[in-house]
């Protein structure tokens, strides 16, 4: 019995000297690299407790120290923010290598987006390689300054696209957003080629401000009048295309620049100087329901003209109309008519085709073949008696399942007493001794 007591106390004294030896070198344990301190536009930042002050499109100093541990080859140091909504704000930097024993100072620069809010948000720190990371966070607020003024290039709409034939239209539409805190007004769109000497422009008449636009439901974006290019004997090339709006009076530029390839091949749709394109050869809709067809007009002469749509093919399945009736595009100009269809309700479901004639006076000028892709469920007469004939046999259904559960409770009912366990009224019974 001593024997197995001083085993049993020898097997203790070794596991709590293994788990204290396990605790010690528990606490000993250092990662192989720390990050000691966090300065954001030099100032050193205290969770939950530091108040930044920034602007709209700013860009943001992170400053990371790290304390090397152990020597580690391709580490890497990352800063991003946490809780914006529509993209990641991050930088890293470069693998590098570090020595036990030396501390590491790195630069990171994150770029606000021009529309993020002032709000709480969390910084992000982490240093990490092959096998290893340690990360640490903060929470922030970011005090965001509107800019006074501050438009932004929302989109830019190229029909056909960037690469063209030679001698073919180019018509830009540009989308402008006003993320300051001040309206603007007179806002110039332009489009320029400044190798082939050309430039267009047009105008918006204004913007609300984000403020103006919560409080008085304003549109705070917008798109520009198509802009019609002429590029009428530019010759084969690439070329810089550069899409500017200009506001504040004139003190205020945003630019945007792209690359147009003109290939050199004749289009074939310059009839007469004039050219007509749809907004998209197909649409879809449901009977009854009207679809619009965008036509551009772009007038190559040197004079005013005039011109009219003429719709065929389409009065034996739909209602067209064609708005307005008459109009005129100044010379090098665009002008835009709308051809509105709208199926009858009984037409068959499927592709319907039409064509429209642009007309100068009794002269054909432009032919444009469309098509309508028509699908949905048909809400003409016919379909109307059918969902009547539909809903008058689900109630009548109904109604025969009610009677068909009321005569079969009064048959239950009904049931002599010797069938369901009970004598029946009236019935004679002995009695046995």
């Amino acid at each position: 019995m001593k024997k197995l007591l001083s085993i049993v106390l020898i097997t203790m004294l070794a596991l709590v000297s293994f788990v204290s030896a396990y605790d010690n070198d528990r606490q000993d344990y250092k990662e192989p690299y720390s990050i000691e301190e966090v300065e954001v536009n030099g100032l050193e930042i205290t969770d939950g407790q530091t108040l930044l002050d920034v602007n709209r499109g700013d860009t943001v100093f992170v400053r990371i120290q790290l304390e090397a541990n152990s020597d580690v080859d391709d580490v890497k140091v990352k800063a991003w923010f946490g809780g914006y909504e529509y993209d990641d704000i991050e930088d890293v930097t470069n693998a590098f290598d570090i020595t036990e024993g030396r501390t590491y100072l790195k630069v990171l620069r994150l770029e606000l987006p021009n529309d993020m809010d002032a709000d709480d948000y969390t910084l992000h720190i982490k240093a990490y390689d092959q096998d290893n990371s340690v990360e640490t966070r903060y929470r922030l607020k970011l005090d965001i300054t509107k800019p006074r003024h501050d438009l932004n290039i929302q989109d830019v709409i190229f029909t056909p696209g960037l690469t063209i034939n030679a001698d073919q239209p180019l018509f830009v539409t540009v989308r402008v957003e006003n993320l300051g805190a001040h309206r603007e007004e007179d806002i110039k769109v332009e489009v320029s080629i400044p190798e082939l000497g050309i430039s267009q422009r047009t105008y918006i008449d204004e913007l609300a401000s984000e403020a103006e636009r919560d409080e008085d439901d304003e549109e705070t974006s917008d798109s520009s009048d198509t802009i019609f290019v002429d590029l009428r004997n530019a010759p084969k090339g690439t070329y810089d295309l550069y899409v500017r709006v200009v506001y504040d009076r004139g003190h205020e530029v945003v630019e945007e620049l792209y690359t147009l390839v003109i290939d050199g091949m004749t289009y074939p749709g310059v009839s007469g100087n004039v050219i007509a394109e749809a907004d998209g050869n197909s649409k879809t809709t449901a009977p009854g329901q009207g679809v619009v067809y965008k036509i551009s007009l772009a007038n190559l002469g040197n004079t005013a003209r005039t011109f009219s749509a003429n719709v065929v093919g389409a009065d034996a399945w739909a209602t067209v109309r064609a708005d307005p009736n008459f109009v005129t595009v100044q010379a090098g100009q665009t002008n835009d008519l709308f051809v509105y269809v709208s199926p009858n309700e009984n037409v068959a479901l499927g592709t319907q085709t039409f064509t429209v004639k642009i007309m100068e006076g009794s002269d054909l000028v432009e032919e444009i073949n469309l098509q309508t892709e028509i699908t949905g469920k048909s809400t003409g007469k016919y379909s109307n008696v059918l969902t009547g004939l539909e809903i008058g046999f689900i109630v009548l259904l109904i109604i025969l399942v009610i009677l068909g559960i009321i005569i079969a409770i009064t048959r239950v009912s009904k049931k002599p007493e010797s069938e369901s366990g009970f004598e029946e009224p009236g019935s004679e019974s002995q009695t046995y001794y």
